[in-house]
């Protein structure tokens, strides 16, 4: 866990700790100056928690190699500040939602490994700041 200056968590690092359970989307929701969330390689379960796009800073999502289900939220389209979605390596289904192109600071989106079904949606062709690498 990190803070910035002010005494406010900017970062929560706790990639391959061992998690286990829910992501707490609403307790995490109240971390307004929160960064980056970085919960990658754990047994977290449940779904994708919508509420993460309210955070007005966050910049990196990353929850990939977990055992997340459901479908990717539609609602993190709303983010104007996520650079980095990284969902891979879960149990996420469904399909990929199209409103992720309307993401304007997105430049990394990772969903492989998962059961999502259908075809990429051509608004991610519209999101400029897509890399591929």
């Amino acid at each position: 866990i990190e803070c910035d200056s002010g005494g406010s968590v900017a970062a929560l690092l706790l990639s391959n700790n061992g998690l286990e359970g829910e992501v707490a989307g609403e307790s995490i929701a109240r971390l307004t100056g929160l960064k980056h969330i970085d919960f990658s390689k754990n047994s977290l379960s449940g779904s994708v928690p919508h509420q993460l796009a309210t955070l007005p800073l966050l910049t990196h999502l990353l929850l990939y190699h977990n055992q997340l289900t459901g479908a990717i939220p539609s609602s993190l389209s709303s983010s104007k500040s996520i650079t980095r979605l990284v969902l891979s390596a879960n149990k996420l289904s469904g399909t990929i939602p199209p409103e992720l192109g309307s993401m304007s600071s997105l430049t990394h989106l990772v969903l492989h490994e998962n059961s999502l079904h259908g075809t990429i949606p051509p608004q991610l062709s519209q999101a400029e700041s897509l890399t591929h690498e």
